[in-house]
């Protein structure tokens, strides 16, 4: 799960860097793991408040990070496969994502694709969104990739929304907005595959987004 997060956001990164002019740097680090309980799945805002705040009363709060929370949770349908609360300019963003679930459903692929999915949340807004495509669902910055055999590669923020539109890419849809994909395949696969590859609008709007940063 770490080196999926790393190479996502290496992208970000890289993209950002030899797009604008400064120097961009990150690092992801794994961080201590949360005594059993202290995150409550209740609901999805239970999820982050909670985790909020266990990371302030162990003084691992920063504004200046991005901080992802895995939890294991299978069965917990009221939060989903994962989710995002606000994004870095705001301060010390919180995402998580539910692997009990991914691992359990859908296997490790698509766990480490929503780990990139929820954290390019906090490196991007819809105010980026619609300067690279009229629209402002973060979500619609993914795509769908032709493969030979008609199977189709799902990218990062693609990740659990494909269902949408075709069937089968994940057992649990993702329930937010969706509009219609960067790029499309414009067939019905008949399997899927998961990239930890960023789509080309993914890295336009995330480095236009670490420009105001």
């Amino acid at each position: 799960m770490t080196q999926a997060v790393d190479v996502g956001v290496e992208q970000v990164a890289r993209h950002a860097d030899a797009t604008l002019d400064r120097d961009v740097e990150y690092s992801v680090s794994i961080g201590e793991t949360a005594p059993r309980r202290t995150v409550s799945t209740a609901t999805r805002t239970a999820v982050f408040d909670s985790a909020t705040d266990w990371l302030d009363d162990i003084d691992r709060l920063d504004s200046n990070v991005v901080h992802l929370v895995l939890v294991d949770s299978p069965f917990d349908q009221a939060i989903g496969y994962g989710g995002n609360r606000t994004h870095l300019a705001t301060g010390a963003p919180i995402s998580y994502v539910n692997v009990g679930a991914t691992e359990q459903w859908d296997g490790p692929a698509v766990s480490a694709n929503l780990a990139i999915h929820e954290v390019l949340h906090a490196l991007v807004t819809p105010r980026e969104v619609r300067s690279v495509l009229d629209r402002g669902c973060e979500h619609d910055l993914g795509a769908i990739l032709p493969l030979g055999g008609n199977g189709a590669i799902v990218t990062p923020f693609a990740s659990a929304y494909a269902e949408l539109t075709y069937a089968s890419e994940t057992q649990w849809p993702g329930s937010g907005c969706t509009g219609g994909f960067s790029e499309d395949v414009g067939y019905d696969p008949r399997w899927w595959g998961h990239t930890y590859a960023l789509s080309s609008a993914t890295k336009t709007a995330t480095a236009r987004y670490v420009d105001r940063l």
